[in-house]
């Protein structure tokens, strides 16, 4: 895409006035507005000694923040009026940083292999392509070292000037233009960014041959971000609801690890295993009467490209296929009849009779389980090829032990994708584009109504933002290789659950998001490490969904539109 707005003519123009009005502190590092800076986060850490570059620099600020604290730290900006200021703040500050006005995508004067550290706060955004960005970062990064940065979370971007409405296609790849006004000077200059959707930022740094060691998406502080001038569009009330930062930490090189704990206290009563197996049993006749789902392919969701056209699971032929939450065993009975050697798990004794009662009339043969996910202990280890779940996870509290078990029954280097609804999703009205839920929030329950049922079971399911989810899938010991957030077809998805899912719905807001891992040959042993147990939403969410419990899309390039 044709950048339209010269950049540096543009920082250039604004930038005495930017720094005057938002006074950003050099005592710490920050990673942007109302976000929890670097001595909280310790997403870094020690910097003593090390080379650290700053790409996108600004005004130096966090480039002088890791000179305090011993670092060897160079910054780089595309402004020559904020690489002035840069140099005139650090002797101020009467700290050494070596500061140049160069491009993040020419890392030129920077020496091959040379830094421990990249990091960048929301400079990155500018970009319509990372793919030369990258590459010079993995070039002048010393092999294991690290890059974190921070741009504007795709999801905020979404949102309306200072409310909660959603104006902005989530899958719109056109940047967003407006001229930055600042009252000090009366100055103002227009810009472009880019909204890079969480899939596409992950897939550049893979193909730029960065491993992603963990995905953040902050909670706002009150006061400690070093941005805290940004006004009410950045408010944390707002970010209370949606995020507005997400801080991506990869490395060059590095051996598999194992994220750190992150565990969260609940206080919504846990729906039980017996209790999911009780409800899934009330509404199973209901639900398969009503929507008829066909098993002539394997479906990902609502109006989500089906796996025929996605192809993310490949050639199945002879392969063991398991289906953890497989409902109905449509999807199992898809693999079958593509040549794999189908078994489906459920909770509900319901739905495994009508699975087994929907194979034999289909004439294929699928072994049919009754059980619960977080304990596959009928499978053996390491005996199957890919494990496949659609629109199930959702209703597992302790998805620790789910992958856990994934992960067991999984050949070295075998396959995991599973779809569900996408953390975004779960935050909007029932019947508007309207932020109604927050994004924080880890679990709800919604009154589940299927036509000609006089009761309606309550459904509990868990919401896990993005990154959550990414930790729980590196705590087991699976490498992530792709996340997928469709864009919505007409036909062909073998789900069409009304007006709730509509395509009209999911053009603004992707309904599904797909993940892709394989297990590690040497898997990290799973424990209770990422899991975030209820927690509950403000009220009930009464939402007659007619969701699916037990049942995704793609398309490519450096940043391609999926």
């Amino acid at each position: 895409m044709t950048h339209q707005i010269n950049l540096r003519q543009s920082w250039n123009q604004i930038s005495q006035a930017y720094q005057a009005h938002n006074r950003i502190p050099t005592d710490f590092v920050h990673y942007g507005p109302h976000c929890p800076n670097e001595d909280q986060l310790q997403l870094i850490g020690d910097v003593r000694g090390k080379r650290v570059l700053e790409i996108g620099c600004g005004g130096g600020q966090c480039s002088i923040a890791f000179a305090k604290r011993g670092a060897i730290a160079t910054g780089v900006d595309v402004s020559d009026e904020q690489i002035a200021f840069a140099r005139k703040l650090a002797k101020q500050e009467d700290v050494k940083v070596r500061f140049l006005r160069r491009s993040m995508e020419d890392l030129s004067p920077v020496a091959h292999e040379s830094q421990d550290v990249v990091f960048s706060a929301f400079a990155l955004q500018y970009l319509d392509d990372w793919g030369q960005c990258l590459a010079e970062v993995k070039r002048v990064l010393k092999p294991g070292g690290l890059l974190v940065f921070s741009v504007d979370h795709p999801f905020f971007a979404c949102l309306a000037g200072e409310n909660l409405r959603i104006v902005r296609s989530y899958h719109d790849r056109t940047p967003a233009r407006w001229d930055w006004e600042f009252p000090e000077g009366s100055v103002s200059a227009p810009f472009e960014a880019w909204q890079h959707k969480v899939g596409l930022m992950y897939r550049a740094l893979r193909k730029a041959g960065f491993e992603v060691l963990d995905i953040m998406e902050p909670e706002p502080v009150e006061k400690g971000s070093g941005q805290d001038a940004f006004g009410g569009y950045f408010s944390p009330e707002r970010q209370l609801m949606v995020p507005a930062t997400i801080i991506w930490k990869a490395a060059v090189g590095r051996a598999f690890l194992r994220p750190p704990s992150v565990a969260r206290a609940t206080s919504l009563p846990p729906s039980t295993p017996a209790a999911l197996r009780r409800k899934w049993n009330q509404i199973s006749s209901y639900y398969q009467a009503e929507h008829n789902i066909p098993t002539g392919f394997v479906h990902y969701g609502p109006h989500c490209p089906n796996e025929d056209q996605l192809r993310l699971t490949g050639d199945l032929r002879g392969k063991r296929v398991l289906e953890i939450g497989c409902g109905g065993g449509q999807c199992s009975i898809a693999f079958a009849k593509r040549g794999a050697i189908a078994t489906g798990i459920d909770i509900s004794d319901k739905q495994i009779a009508f699975a087994r009662q929907l194979a034999e009339r289909e004439r294929v043969g699928v072994t049919f389980l009754q059980g619960d996910v977080v304990d596959l202990s009928a499978i053996a280890d390491g005996s199957h090829d890919l494990i496949f779940s659609a629109y199930a996870l959702q209703f597992v509290e302790h998805m620790d032990r789910c992958f856990a078990e994934a992960a067991r029954v999984l050949r070295p280097g075998g396959l995991f994708v599973f779809s569900l609804d996408h953390p975004f999703w779960y935050c909007l009205a029932e019947k508007e584009l309207l932020v109604e839920s927050s994004y924080f929030d880890t679990a709800y329950w919604y009154e589940w109504e299927q036509a000609g049922m006089s009761a309606h079971p309550k459904m509990t399911e868990y919401h896990r933002t993005l990154g959550e989810w990414y930790r729980l899938l590196r705590g087991a010991g699976f490498e992530v290789l792709d996340i997928v957030e469709p864009e919505p077809i007409e036909e062909g998805s073998g789900q069409d659950w009304g007006e709730y899912y509509s395509p009209a719905r999911q053009r603004m807001v992707p309904a599904t998001i797909i993940w892709k891992a394989c297990r590690a040959g040497v898997p990290t042993p799973a424990g209770r490490s990422a899991g975030r147990a209820g927690g509950g939403r403000r009220g009930s969410y009464a939402a007659r969904l007619q969701r699916p419990a037990s049942h995704s899309p793609y398309s490519t390039s450096t940043l391609p539109n999926a």
